[in-house]
């Protein structure tokens, strides 16, 4: 479990794919490094400068071929030094003249991991919305077409409060006991717990979206785009889980959601569902679209 956002202090997110770390005396968990520079000259790593003492970090990494996930978290000792030291095992990093490095303290590795993709995956709309809305500085994911991903060559970022309650929201839900397997379990979740940060957001159950999408079984259940024609690394992610009674209209006392209350639908068909005022039940956009075919029938 992670502990409460902290505050007056920032939360940084590291993400790794290299084994090595850097090697003896730059071990994952002892410290944040990198160039000073990058091979044109460009100061591409000065986010290095911002970590200051007792600021907190969540480590994203590749370990042995796995999955990027977050695996450990630590908290910052003293803030970034520059030496002419260069890690033992720095690897692309090599051969740049100065480096950044931050010391690490309190470093705690997770019982449980939370899989990037698969944070990106359940918590899609929310990532979505805070990158349109907020547009947070050093946030460490970016929109890739209708995917969501790390931005390219990142290694240090920032994170929001908001994205740091989805994190531990994903954290706690990989602890619970797993659901049955049967993707049509007559299960109600408990949902639309209000957690208040920054800004107003809704807790939402990711056992709840994983089942609904195994029910879609990669179509959208409004259009019927077929998402499995994609990248099987990537089509998945296209499909979002939209409640039909939204979560932030409801009455506060009314939080059980079933999966006949939400329905699997393609980025495209989400904006329309929520273009207007009034949502749109999917019935009703479905009537819509098939009005629309066939307007352009030859």
């Amino acid at each position: 479990m992670l502990p409460a956002f902290p505050d007056r202090r920032r939360v940084w997110v590291e993400v790794s794919t290299d084994p090595a770390h850097g090697g003896s005396g730059w071990e994952f968990g002892t410290c944040l490094w990198s160039p000073v520079t990058n091979r044109s000259g460009a100061r591409r790593y000065q986010i290095m400068e911002q970590p200051v003492r007792n600021d907190m970090v969540l480590h994203f990494r590749a370990e042995d071929r796995a999955e990027t996930a977050l695996r450990a978290w630590s908290r910052v000792s003293s803030p970034a030094q520059v030496t002419r030291e260069e890690p033992p095992q720095a690897g692309d990093w090599s051969d740049r003249g100065d480096y950044y490095r931050v010391n690490l303290t309190d470093f705690q590795r997770l019982t449980n991991k939370v899989p990037l993709d698969d944070l990106l995956n359940q918590f899609g709309d929310e990532i979505r919305d805070e990158l349109q809305t907020d547009r947070p500085a050093f946030y460490p994911i970016t929109t890739h077409g209708q995917t969501l991903r790390t931005i390219q060559g990142i290694y240090l970022a920032e994170c929001t409060r908001r994205l740091y309650s989805l994190i531990a929201i994903a954290l706690e839900a990989s602890e619970r006991e797993p659901l049955p397997q049967s993707p049509i379990a007559p299960a109600l979740f408990r949902e639309g717990r209000e957690r208040w940060g920054e800004t107003r957001s809704f807790v939402r159950d990711p056992r709840l979206v994983r089942l609904a999408k195994e029910r879609a079984d990669g179509f959208c259940e409004c259009c019927g785009l077929d998402t499995r024609s994609l990248d099987p690394k990537i089509g998945h992610r296209v499909l979002e889980c939209h409640h039909n009674d939204p979560l932030a209209t409801r009455d506060r006392k009314s939080n059980e959601t079933s999966l006949e209350d939400v329905t699997v639908v393609c980025a495209n068909c989400h904006r329309l569902l929520h273009a207007q005022s009034a949502v749109l039940q999917p019935d009703e956009l479905k009537a819509l679209l098939l009005e629309n075919q066939k307007g352009f029938s030859v």
